[in-house]
């Protein structure tokens, strides 16, 4: 038998306070989960795939990325109007269950709709929970059939708060769904309702290798960048370190231990709720604009004045820069899909919002946004260094003294803080990776644990951040390439930037349909159409394609050098 709840075997749920922020704050740890090392190795796959083209592809995933979220949010939406006629609990979602719906995707339309029917004819004063009986009357005896008959799907020995509902208030309910978002569900969890055990999977495994790599290139960056800039000289005796020319041994030494300090303030943050981050994130926001605002602002100054050090004439434009090079296509599409996938999280970021009606506008203009800035900074610095943009655009600033030849005071601040910003833009988004990655694992492996704060819970919730916030570090100590670690994730975060939200839209929106008789959510818009969803299937796909045939062609020339 599948029951539509798995029982805790212990009931001892804690209620916790219900910290809630504002669409701002959804704004910031938004915009502080797109803008990380993306943006850092933007510039080199821009100049590698010209200007022009890099832009326009980078747009289209701005808007499918725009509309893929929303798809998210409004298979969320539909999920809490599923939850509130199943819940059985006048509406309120009974903590640590998991409601399934397999059994609604191993039925027809003509089974879901009389099941859609006995919620309808529930009589009144009943004395069980709701839902307490659907039989199987179609006659199929077949072995996997989920429905079975005069099964009780909340038993009375389970400790339940149990609750008379009235036919009418039942009737309202499905007649009348609430879409409106008032808990978070997890997007795994999501996958399991709608797309079943193998779509739940599918994501757990594309999630983890994407968040996984994720973290993997923030230790790779932050390492490569501050031993590029502090290098301990009693560790590198001396030796030149560039992460894009020679790296001695040396160097390797000075690498590993920047990255065990990296350990020592991210860990212990990504330990904390995102509720307990807001403060720490909404100042390493503004450092982190103040830092592209300097990128943008000295490089166009630079180029008003047509003074590029690295041209032996007065000139603008750095030689080797074009608006299309075909050649670069393959870091175009994986950085391009890198640089805005942060769908993984906005379930978690969207739950503390105090007004979730403005969630659409939070996602539109954290993604326009981030959208401007990566076009801005990638076009200019491509443009201005040419063969000598680096791979971590920041070391591009390492020898900026205000067109003086001797640094002035203003000049040597805006230099810090550009080459600062990967410090701390990467203690900023590792640990909000972490918490993702966590939170996923921890509702794959102990469902019952997600909302809990009894010891055990805790211990749990703590145990899968620590092993996914070190592992990534440990693997950063092995492989600092960054573009190579950007590559495999791009693969992954085709899935889940683009097929997956699209094709969640597609189920959730049938069986929206075949409930209730109506699909459309108070946040759904234009792209809710079934042509609008289809186009982003295709383009995901496409997109899976490319980045997979890019990625095998970059490993051969690899090996080749």
């Amino acid at each position: 038998m599948l029951d539509f709840f798995k029982k805790n075997k212990k009931k001892e749920t804690v209620e916790k306070e219900h910290k809630t922020y504002s669409p701002f704050a959804a704004y910031v740890f938004t915009t502080n989960h797109l803008i990380g090392t993306g943006i850092i190795a933007l510039p080199f796959t821009v100049f590698a795939g010209g200007a022009l083209l890099s832009v326009i592809f980078l747009l289209l995933v701005t808007v499918i990325s725009i509309i893929t979220m929303l798809y998210l949010i409004e298979a969320e939406s539909r999920t809490q109007a599923l939850m509130n006629v199943l819940g059985a609990n006048e509406g309120h979602f009974v903590q640590g269950e998991t409601v399934e719906l397999d059994w609604l995707l191993k039925t027809n339309s003509y089974d879901i709709k009389k099941v859609r029917n006995q919620l309808l004819k529930i009589q009144d004063n009943q004395d069980e929970p709701l839902l307490t009986h659907i039989s199987n009357d179609s006659g199929d005896s077949n072995e996997d059939s989920d429905i079975h008959e005069t099964e009780p799907l909340l038993n009375e020995k389970d400790d339940v708060p149990k609750k008379n509902i009235s036919k009418n208030a039942v009737q309202d309910m499905i007649k009348n769904p609430q879409f409106d978002i008032t808990r978070k569900y997890e997007i795994i969890d999501m996958c399991k309702m709608f797309l079943g055990k193998k779509g739940k999977v599918l994501y757990f495994i594309m999630l983890t290798l994407f968040l996984f790599g994720t973290a993997w290139s923030y230790g790779a960056v932050f390492g490569s960048s501050i031993v590029t800039l502090f290098p301990i000289t009693s560790i590198t005796k001396g030796d030149h370190c560039d992460i894009d020319g020679n790296f001695s041994h040396n160097c390797q030494n000075n690498y590993l231990l920047y990255i065990f300090l990296f350990s020592l303030v991210v860990i212990p943050i990504s330990c904390l709720d995102l509720t307990e981050q807001r403060v720490i994130q909404i100042f390493l926001c503004a450092f982190r604009y103040l830092a592209l605002f300097s990128i943008i602002f000295t490089i166009i100054v630079s180029m008003a004045k047509k003074d590029n050090p690295y041209v032996d004439h007065k000139a603008s434009i750095a030689p080797g820069s074009a608006l299309l090079k075909w050649g670069g296509v393959d870091l175009i599409f994986t950085t391009g899909i890198f640089t805005q996938c942060s769908h993984h999280s906005i379930t978690i970021i969207a739950e503390p919002v105090d007004n979730k009606r403005k969630i659409r506008k939070v996602i539109t203009a954290a993604l326009t946004s981030t959208f401007f800035f990566y076009a801005f900074v990638g076009v200019l610095c491509s443009l201005f260094f040419g063969h000598h943009t680096n791979t971590v655009i920041t070391l591009n600033w390492m020898n900026y003294t205000g067109e003086q030849n001797n640094a002035r005071a203003w000049a040597s601040i805006i230099k810090y803080i550009v080459i600062m910003f990967p410090i701390f833009d990467l203690i900023s988004i590792f640990p909000l990776k972490v918490v993702t990655l966590g939170t996923g694992m921890q509702t794959f492996f102990y469902p019952e644990t997600i909302g809990k704060t009894d010891r055990r819970s805790k211990r749990i919730k703590i145990a899968f951040r620590l092993i996914w916030s070190i592992t990534p570090l440990c693997g950063a100590m092995i492989i600092k390439e960054l573009p190579v670690i950007i590559f495999f994730v791009g693969i992954c975060g085709c899935f889940i930037a683009f097929i997956i939200p699209a094709w969640l839209q597609l189920k959730s929106k049938s069986i929206s349909n075949i409930v209730f008789n109506k699909n459309k959510t108070p946040y759904s818009d234009y792209s809710n159409k079934s042509v609008v969803i289809w186009i982003t299937m295709i383009f995901g796909i496409f997109s899976l394609f490319c980045s997979m045939v890019c990625s095998i062609i970059n490993l051969v020339k690899k090996y080749k050098k």
